[in-house]
């Protein structure tokens, strides 16, 4: 497993994870928009489509996608939508121009 992270740390990062599937040779990636839980090691994952968007722009900016090409999520494997449940105590102390981003719960 490879995994890469946009951000600092100990606040919002975006964070991507590769995985080799066996004998296949498919790599899948899973990448997750996160802040860290204040007083943790954790974080809370608030968003994956926004993620996503950024690692497409970001491959397509390198050249490794065509922009000609339509791009999508891979419905079966993901779920719709931004995450599911944001625990109350943490989207509170977001900032109003993270909730206004990541849509309200």
């Amino acid at each position: 497993m490879v995994q890469l992270s946009v951000g600092n740390y100990e606040t919002l990062r975006f964070h991507l994870r590769l995985y080799r599937t066996g004998t296949e040779g498919w790599t899948l990636g899973s990448a997750e928009f996160e802040v860290m839980i204040p007083g943790t090691a954790d974080h809370q994952v608030l968003h994956w489509e926004i993620a996503e968007q950024l690692v497409m722009v970001d491959l397509m900016r390198s050249g490794l996608l065509d922009a000609e090409v339509p791009m999508m999520s891979t419905g079966p494997i993901n779920q719709v939508g931004g995450f599911g449940e944001i625990p109350v105590e943490i989207y509170n102390m977001l900032p109003a121009d993270l909730t206004d981003l990541i849509g309200c719960m």
